[in-house]
């Protein structure tokens, strides 16, 4: 009778058990199956770099700039996606902010595209931003079956807008650096500079060109290159103390900027050495009408001894130049980690203008 007892005790502590374990599985499968429901499936989401741009004279407000972001999507749905600019938003707080329309030559945006299960793409997306502020980048796709759009939730990634570069700012830099290193004689920047030109060489050929076309407009059998290297050192001196010079970002991609470039400097274009040599010669003429041993050598050695003793003081006195079309566009491109002015090429029409206009109307 004990032994009986005993078994149907035994008995229902088994059922008992058996029942707690077939509980909890009912319990386990359906909280897997809430959280299916209630999980949606999201694709995978990147920012492969970033850098400001600006479309061609359209500078954004102080502190303010035009983000873009070349984002990496891998397509982890399981679905095939439609994908659209208008998928991401830029969240700072409960602020929503939606991708800027910007025209850049040479950078892709993700645009209107398909994306297969399993594929990925890179593309760029843009967005007007503070610099310093800090955002969440999200990312909505809708399926290419509608009927599966509710089941696609949507990735974040951070942003913090101060970690990326601006090319623009840091390009008019070294243009700035190049300018006073080659035209105005900069030595500190001739030596430290951002610029991946020989600056040494094209401050040199500037020199010498100054010097040579100085040379030939007094007269090149009478002037030394010594003179007429006094006169340089007397202009780009005077040029650095006088010359206004503004510099203004035109456009910018991230490895190629122009710049607008304003100068007004020092003018002896105007300054007529056949005339100074005439007229002194003239006055030497008429007071030594009596001499009957002049050396005609000697009087144009004479006179052009004399339009250099007038140079330094007429570069002095001499206007700055207020011509309205002393505005160039220098074309930088980014190589090797530093900006290269363009000096020559499809690129560089402007530059050898301003190049001209720094070398005062002596080289034709």
């Amino acid at each position: 009778m004990k032994n009986n007892q005993h078994k149907n005790v035994s008995l229902k502590h088994k059922l008992r058990a058996g029942k707690k374990l077939i509980t909890a599985a009912l319990i386990g499968c359906l909280l897997l199956f809430l959280a299916a429901c209630g999980s949606k499936k999201t694709a995978d989401i990147k920012i492969l770099s970033g850098s400001y741009v600006q479309e061609a004279d359209q500078p954004a407000k102080s502190g303010q700039g035009y983000l873009a972001l070349k984002v990496n999507i891998r397509n982890t749905t399981g679905q095939e996606l439609n994908l659209s600019n208008d998928d991401f938003k830029l969240m700072k707080g409960k602020q929503s902010i939606s991708p800027a329309s910007v025209s850049i030559d040479g950078i892709n945006e993700i645009d209107d595209q398909k994306l297969d299960k399993g594929d990925s793409t890179n593309g760029y997306v843009f967005f007007k931003v503070n610099k310093k502020d800090k955002y969440q980048l999200k990312f909505s796709p809708d399926a290419v079956n509608s009927q599966n759009d509710n089941k696609l939730g949507s990735s974040t990634t951070n942003v913090n807008a101060s970690s990326f570069k601006d090319p623009g700012e840091s390009a008019k830099t070294a243009a700035k650096q190049y300018i006073e290193a080659v035209f105005l004689n900069n030595k500190t920047d001739q030596q430290h500079n951002d610029l991946a030109n020989n600056v040494n060489a094209d401050a040199k050929k500037y020199h010498d060109d100054f010097v040579n076309g100085l040379c030939n407009g007094v007269d090149k059998n009478n002037v030394t290159d010594q003179q007429a290297d006094k006169i340089f050192q007397d202009y780009v001196n005077n040029a650095a103390k006088r010359d206004s010079i503004s510099y203004k970002v035109y456009e910018a991609e991230p490895d190629k900027v122009t710049i607008d470039v304003v100068a007004k400097n020092v003018n002896i274009d105007d300054m007529n050495f056949d005339q100074l040599s005439s007229d002194f010669e003239k006055d030497f003429m008429n007071s030594h009408k009596d001499d009957d041993n002049i050396n005609e050598d000697e009087v144009d050695k004479e006179a052009a001894q004399y339009v250099l003793n007038k140079l330094p003081d007429m570069i002095s006195k001499a206007q700055v130049s207020t011509d309205e079309n002393s505005g160039y566009q220098l074309h930088l491109t980014k190589k090797n980690g530093k900006w290269e002015v363009a000096t020559s090429g499809s690129d560089s029409g402007d530059y050898n203008s301003m190049r001209d206009q720094f070398l005062a109307g002596l080289i034709d």
